[in-house]
């Protein structure tokens, strides 16, 4: 480790003998003001300023994490976007997010504790079985809660 981040008061004891000198005033004093600030050193050393540790291709850590492509959600209007949702039908009808508003698609009593599999792409929902029978097609209006078969 090197002198500098140490702060000059630091001899080179075992952390025992030194606080059995004065308990508590090394460590205050450690903790309260010359940790921070020597972490920020040896983290700036190390990540940003091109220290002994090596990320791939020879950059730091730090350009190396700003290298790696980010997610980001996906846009509602990608016309190659399908959400499958798998669900049970509860009192003949499933829930759907959309838009930050829960949706109820009303499949019919009939069809209660049935496993189904909802199937949307952009306002169009239809909902089939797990055996692939179809159960129902909806037309998604997001000013109504409660969405009918079509």
């Amino acid at each position: 480790m090197r002198n500098d981040l140490l702060p000059a008061s630091t001899t080179w004891r075992l952390p025992s003998q030194r606080w059995a000198q004065s308990p508590g005033q090394h460590t205050v004093a450690w903790r309260g003001r010359y940790l921070p600030t020597s972490l920020t050193k040896v983290l700036n050393i190390g990540n940003c300023l091109g220290g002994p540790i090596r990320a791939i291709n020879r950059s730091t850590p730090h350009h190396a994490y700003y290298l790696i492509p980010k997610a980001h959600p996906t846009t509602p209007n990608d016309p190659n976007l399908w959400r499958v949702r798998y669900d049970t039908v509860n009192q003949g009808r499933i829930s759907l997010r959309w838009g930050n508003k829960m949706l109820h698609l009303g499949i019919g009593r009939d069809h209660n504790r049935t496993e189904v599999i909802a199937l949307i792409h952009g306002l169009e929902a239809t909902v089939i079985t797990t055996n692939g029978e179809v159960l129902g097609h909806y037309i998604i209006n997001p000013e109504k809660g409660y969405q009918p078969k079509k």
